[in-house]
């Protein structure tokens, strides 16, 4: 039985919405409120309470989005021509259990209904402020990292023979090097089917035992 990612319907009165002057935006492409709200990984849990996402226009094809929760928040720049989802932040209150994967889920199979391209993001590491997990845990889902000839480097020295971060991620023994060694990189998830970060992201699922279909 495929798990329930997106709990949207659900909660959908309890969204405060901030439209600003991204209407027009909404009306060109014929979105809802909801649709950018999806496009930006949904609602990840049926506890979610004081949801407020607040929209602005960047220009006549583009929109900020930022949504706040008691349990997460995200800052989204959603590019409606060229294709691309800009993830710009993500804070999970209680990490660990699963709401940034859900996030990502549902974002992904939405992205992919409205033929967008790609998601692009900055994968961080723990800064003394906060503990960011992004450089592996976007590894592990499938991103692809950009700056190839540095991680060339650093595979080098640790002795490891896999081309990109995305292999190396593929075995246990890559994965813990990673997480006590990894960087900061700039990475990619490319939305087509048949592109090496959709197979990626299904073999993590089926590691993890999650049921969902992209």
């Amino acid at each position: 039985m495929p798990i329930q990612t997106n709990y949207i319907d659900e909660l959908v009165h309890t969204i405060n919405f901030e439209i600003n002057d991204a209407a027009p935006v909404l009306a060109q492409y014929h979105l809802s409120p909801y649709d950018i709200v999806n496009l930006c990984g949904g609602i990840p849990a049926p506890y979610i309470t004081s949801i407020r996402v607040i929209m602005h226009a960047t220009y006549n094809s583009a929109l900020s989005v930022q949504i706040s929760s008691d349990q997460y928040e995200v800052v989204r720049n959603i590019d409606f021509q060229i294709g691309r989802i800009d993830n710009n932040h993500m804070v999970v209150v209680h990490p660990g259990e699963g709401l940034g994967t859900n996030l990502f889920l549902t974002q992904v199979k939405t992205a992919r209904r409205f033929r967008f391209k790609k998601l692009h993001m900055t994968a961080l590491i723990p800064d003394g402020e906060r503990n960011w997990t992004g450089y592996y845990f976007w590894a592990e889902l499938g991103y692809e990292n950009t700056d190839i000839e540095e991680f060339h480097a650093w595979a080098a020295e640790m002795g490891r023979e896999e081309l990109t971060l995305s292999e190396l991620v593929q075995s246990e023994s890559g994965r813990r090097l990673w997480r006590q060694s990894g960087f900061i990189w700039i990475g990619n998830f490319y939305l087509n089917d048949d592109h090496a970060c959709t197979g990626y992201l299904r073999q993590h699922l089926k590691r993890k035992g999650i049921d969902f279909d992209i």
